[in-house]
């Protein structure tokens, strides 16, 4: 884990990168240039403010860079993606990428539950109860839809 706040964590990725060369890859607005600027000490990639409507960042960097880091080492600043969906075969696997509704998943009724449509699903439970935010159980239904639709795609 690592923070452009704390130089403690920064010491730890510089040892990591020292004689390599390294990319940051990532999705929009999340401190990918923050990063870089914390770890060149000095502003060399511009930063965008945090959106006033949702807290995140905003997307910045439109071209790749290499800059040589002086501690040793070379980074890489990429442009953010603004989609990611990462390949998963089973999509009862997607819960497991969400630590928020994974810690409800064991108190479904059903142990293969997709928390979608079954009944005493733990995790629709806890986003009526406001114990999981609506925007991550959005996210997870978009993930796990993708999933469905690509095995569907790849298996017929």
């Amino acid at each position: 884990l690592t923070s452009a706040h704390d130089a403690s964590t920064l010491d730890t990725l510089h040892s990591e990168m020292r004689e390599h060369r390294s990319v940051l890859i990532g999705q929009s607005g999340v401190g990918k240039s923050s990063l870089i600027n914390a770890m060149i000490g000095d502003t060399v990639q511009s930063v965008g403010t945090l959106s006033a409507k949702s807290g995140q960042g905003r997307h910045t960097t439109t071209t790749s860079v290499l800059y040589r880091c002086p501690q040793g080492g070379e980074l890489i600043d990429s442009p953010g993606v603004r989609d990611f969906a990462p390949y998963i075969d089973d999509p009862r696997v997607v819960a497991s990428g969400f630590r928020d509704l994974l810690r409800f998943t064991d108190d479904c009724r059903f142990p293969d539950c997709s928390h979608r449509a079954e009944p005493d699903c733990a995790v629709k439970a806890a986003v009526d109860d406001s114990h999981i935010a609506p925007r991550r159980y959005q996210s997870f239904l978009r993930l796990y839809e993708l999933t469905e639709t690509l095995r569907a795609e790849r298996y017929g």
